[in-house]
């Protein structure tokens, strides 16, 4: 399914047909998920920022799922406007950039966000939790919300985290020694809880960091 403009609106586990079709999404198309719906192993490519920038792919209500492959066509972005998106199948796209916002909360699991070059951008107000080590090179961009994780790697394999006021949730004790690690005005702010963290190398630029 080949989907060039305006909204489709999913609020049935196959309403986009069966898992063997797939479905493309054109830049400044969206579809968007609603109603407690969990979509299997379909695969999804997306392109763009979808309708008035709401996200390519986007949960509007509720906890949904997507099982299927995710590829990024261009830059993409994923929004959750709230209750839960958890992602499943994986995430590629060599060297584009994946922004996920909104107030609501994604969850990536069980696959990887990979590609080289490929840069994943936080923003808006939810949280965002990488619950598997991920293989993109580009950097973590912090800019916004909540990204919770248990193990460094869950933030890729290159060397950049750059903040630019967004939080760093630590699930359970993280060494991000090995990061390059850039504070911009905006700030950030490490959030513990009651686990360790260590930044042997300390920190860059010019904003305030809160832990």
């Amino acid at each position: 399914m080949l989907f060039r403009s305006g909204v489709l609106s999913l609020q049935h586990a196959t309403a986009s047909g069966t898992t063997a079709g797939g479905v493309s999404v054109a830049s400044g198309a969206a579809v968007e998920l609603q109603g407690g719906i969990t979509v299997g192993a379909e695969a999804i490519t997306l392109n763009g920022s979808g309708v008035s920038s709401g996200g390519a792919l986007r949960n509007v209500s509720g906890a949904n799922s997507w099982a299927g492959a995710l590829t990024l066509g261009s830059a993409v972005r994923i929004n959750s406007d709230s209750g839960t998106l958890t992602l499943s199948g994986g995430t590629t796209g060599a060297g584009n950039t994946l922004t996920i916002g909104g107030a609501g909360n994604v969850t990536f699991t069980t696959a990887a966000i990979s590609g080289t070059g490929t840069t994943l951008t936080k923003d808006g107000g939810g949280t965002l939790t990488l619950g598997v080590a991920n293989t993109f090179t580009g950097a973590a961009n912090l800019n916004g919300g909540t990204t919770a994780i248990s193990a460094i790697g869950q933030l890729g394999s290159g060397t950049a985290i750059n903040f630019d006021g967004g939080t760093l949730q630590m699930l359970s004790a993280v060494d991000i020694s090995a990061r390059t690690v850039t504070v911009n005005a905006g700030g950030a702010t490490i959030d513990t809880g009651a686990n360790s963290v260590t930044m042997a190398n300390g920190f860059n630029g010019s904003g305030a960091l809160k832990k």
